[in-house]
Parts: structure tokens; sequence; C-alpha cells
């Protein structure tokens, strides 16, 4: 008599959406979730282990909807504002879970041909990778973004990004069955993606790090595709151009543009905090105008890294020793302007502790700057209430870059002053230039730091360059 077919497992993940092991379940904090279990179409390896292939079951078996928790059936729904959930018998909710693992099967390309509780026998029906990205970006890529970013836009941006890779995909390869890749796809990737139009200038190809980016989406795809049993046979894993790209030498901004930003914002500072504002506003232009002035001031003057300058608690600014301490983050940042919280998370590229020396014209503007905060701020940049002012290092980026765009200065943003400073200082000293931008090559801001004791004499020498370019203008 053929044995009755295991329909699902229950498994756990916890709030990231992380497998929890079943040992650990007494322990850990997570949802029980039914992973459908699917005994044909396997692999060899999967035939040979008597595996099943598995799916997470979604809300009324619908692949494009999330994974459906499993107190979706055993508990009630509440018929009341003040009633709560009440158990129900494994004897009712089975039957239902039961009739959406079928209709799941339908809709995912299987058809059953026999009852649930009989032995399975199921067959594939054709499917299109395109099938297989709806899936993907709705139980996995628009769950991780999520996760990672709180401002809307940024998350549109980056999973129309991914969006996008898949269509260069398409427009390569073609909407193809996935029991029917292309042959030698890995190779064939690296050769004619680059030849790609630009998006944005479709007279131009696309360069090798876009072409490195597009090939790191795909494979994130194809990995998940394998890990749920969806595509048939070894993981994919396209080629990709080498990391050894030609070097283009960044823009330095000349003193005459690095005077002209900080005149606009302090002018704008001066401007906005003579205009009166409701008491209900959180956030005002002038706070917008001096928060940018501050991340200026610490990227222009102490030459300060975007992500040091977002994740710096005001505490680690030390004006008695003269420094600016850069240690690991890892903790609450507030609430962005949405409500939603801001999680603040860093770590030095030194990969611990390290410190900035402060000199004379940052002081200044940091005394004066530090005593004018209230007691509820916690960050250096910070909208009053002890919540960071940019849900992420990237709303820096921009706030800047808006300010450069409105003055007609081309180049980069935060890295775009560092940059300039270390190159002043270079041109003294080579050697403080390294130590000032805690790196062993002023080429490169991505290999070999160094961290600790500074040489003697260095604040002076960049004391005294700015009193130098004082007198220049």
């Amino acid at each position: 008599m053929p044995r009755k077919r295991s329909e699902f497992t229950e498994v756990m993940y916890d709030e990231n959406f992380k497998y929890i092991k079943q040992k650990d379940w007494t322990k850990a904090r997570g949802e029980i979730y039914l992973n459908v279990r699917i005994h044909s179409d396997k692999s060899d390896t999967q035939v040979k282990n008597k595996n099943a292939k598995r799916y997470l079951l979604p809300y009324d078996g619908d692949p494009n909807n999330a994974p459906v928790p499993l107190r979706h059936y055993t508990q009630t729904k509440p018929e009341g504002a003040n009633s709560k959930p009440k158990p129900r018998s494994r004897e009712s909710w089975l039957p239902e879970v039961h009739a959406d693992i079928q209709i799941f099967k339908q809709k995912l390309g299987y058809l059953a041909s026999v009852a649930p509780d009989e032995t399975q026998t199921v067959v594939k029906k054709p499917k299109k990778i395109s099938d297989l990205w709806d899936i993907y970006r709705e139980q996995d890529l628009e769950k991780r973004v999520n996760l990672k970013t709180f401002d809307e836009k940024l998350n549109k941006d980056t999973i129309q990004s991914h969006q996008n890779s898949f269509q260069r995909y398409i427009e390569l390869f073609g909407d193809h069955r996935i029991d029917s890749f292309p042959k030698n796809l890995a190779n064939k990737f690296r050769q004619f993606a680059p030849n790609l139009p630009s998006l944005t200038d479709p007279d131009k190809t696309l360069s090798p790090i876009t072409v490195r980016s597009m090939g790191g989406h795909l494979n994130r795809f194809f990995d998940w595709c394998s890990l749920e049993e969806l595509i048939p046979g070894r993981p994919i894993k396209l080629l990709l151009p080498s990391k050894k790209l030609k070097k283009v030498r960044t823009k330095i901004p000349t003193q005459a543009e690095r005077n002209a930003v900080e005149a606009k914002l302090r002018a704008a500072v001066k401007e906005w905090e003579s205009k009166d504002y409701k008491k209900k506003n959180r956030t005002t232009e002038a706070g917008r105008f001096k928060t940018l002035l501050r991340v200026f001031m610490l990227g222009n003057y102490a030459g300060m890294r975007r992500g040091e300058i977002w994740a710096l608690p005001k505490d680690r600014i030390d004006l008695d020793q003269k420094r600016i301490y850069i240690k690991p983050v890892d903790e609450d940042g507030g609430l962005s302007k949405d409500g939603k919280p801001i999680y603040v998370k860093f770590k030095p590229k030194s990969g611990g502790d390290d410190w900035q020396p402060i000199p004379e014209k940052l002081e200044v503007f940091l005394r004066d700057d530090l005593a004018s905060r209230n007691d509820s701020e916690k960050w250096f940049l910070d909208k009053s209430d002890g919540s960071v002012w940019y849900a992420t290092p990237d709303g820096i980026t921009k706030g800047i870059k808006k300010i450069l765009d409105e003055l007609g200065i081309e180049g980069g943003a935060v890295h775009f002053f560092r940059k300039a400073r270390l190159n002043d200082i270079w041109e003294k000293n080579p050697n403080a230039s390294k130590h000032f931008g805690r790196h062993q090559e002023i080429e490169t801001t991505e290999e070999h730091y160094t961290s600790g004791e500074k040489p003697q004499g260095l604040v002076d020498l960049v004391n005294q360059i700015d009193r130098e370019n004082k007198l220049l203008n």
C-alpha cells in the first residue's frame, strides 16, 4: 500500500526572516511557517536522499503573496476590538491548510491528480524565468530591502535597480523556460553584457562597474532559486568583469569652491534662523542648513567620511583633547520624518576604535555649535529630539549635492571635500596626509587603513594650512 505523503513541515524564522533551527525554538523569538513539500520534479540529489522540494506556503495559496504564519490557521479571528484570538483544534484548521496547499501547487505549476490524503502524483507545467523573478521579488527581494533601509524612495530605487538588472538579462537571453537555460550562460553574460546600451545614454555601453552590479543582482536571484529548489541542476553563477578596473582620478574642489560652499551654508543658516516657525514643526529650514553646515565642517576641515559623520554621537567630540573619537555604533537612531525607526549601524574602516584630530578653525565652530545644543540631542546630526537627521548616509550625499548643484560646482559630495583636505596636507607633508586621512595611500580609501598614534605636529601643520588659505582669500 502506498505511503501517505507529507504535505508540509513546520519551520521557524526570526523577525529578519532568518531561519531558526528547531533545537533553538524554545529560546528564540520567531514565527512558525509551513514548508510545502513537493515529491516530484526533484534533482538527482533529492531523489538519492529521498528529500522533497520545499516552498513556504503563502496567504491564500497565491505565490505572489507573502508567506502565511501558522497562527493564521490555528487561531480564531478577533470578533471585536476587545476580543482576543482563541486556539482552534487541529481537526478544524488542517483541512484549510490542505486546501491552500492544493491552490498553491496549481498556481505554481503543479497539478495534483489525486486527493490530499493519497500518494502524490504531480506534473510540472512549463514556467518562464520571469515567473520565478516575480516570486523572488515578492518573497525575498522586497523584504530584504525594506529591512535594510527606512527611506521609501531609497527602497523603491533599490528594488528598481534590481528590476533593471533582470530586464537586461531578458534583453540578452529572452524569457526562456526554467528548464532551458542558455548553454554556457556564465561566460556569455560576461561577454555580451558590456555591449548593452546605458539607460541614461543609449549611445554609450555599460561600464564594467555597472555590469558587476547587474551580475551581483542576478547571482543573488539564482542563489535564491536554487535554495528554494525552483530551478534544476547546480546553482548558476554568472562570471563578472575583473575587479581591477581602471581608476578614474576624482575631481578635487578648489579652495575658492570650498569657501563658496561654506559661505552659502553659513548665510542660509543666518537667514533662516531669523524667521519664525510654528512650534509644532519638528524640523525647519534653519535646522536643515545647520545640519548641512555641520556635515561640511567635518568633511572639509576634519577630512571625515560620510558614514563617520552620520553615525557620530556628539559625546564623542572631546574639545579638551581636541579629538573626535570614531568607534563602532550599533543602536537606535530615533525616528525618521515618516515616524519610522532609524537604526544606526556603523563600523570604522580601521576595524576598531580610532580618532581624528580637531584643527583650530573646526574647534571654534564646534565650541559654538555644541554649546547651542539641548539636553535631548544625542547625535552630531540631530533633529533636536534624539533622532539622527538622516535615515541613511545617502541623505547626506543628496543634501550636499544639492548645494553643489546650486553653486554650479561639479564633483562629488562629502568625500569631495575630504579628498581636497588630504591633498592640501599632501603638498606639505605626504606622511602627515596619510595619518590625517587614516589610510596608507592617498589614491585609495579602501585599503590598508591605519589608526592610533598620529605624528607630532600634525594639527599644527593643518592649522598652518588653514591660516595660509585665509590669507590667500
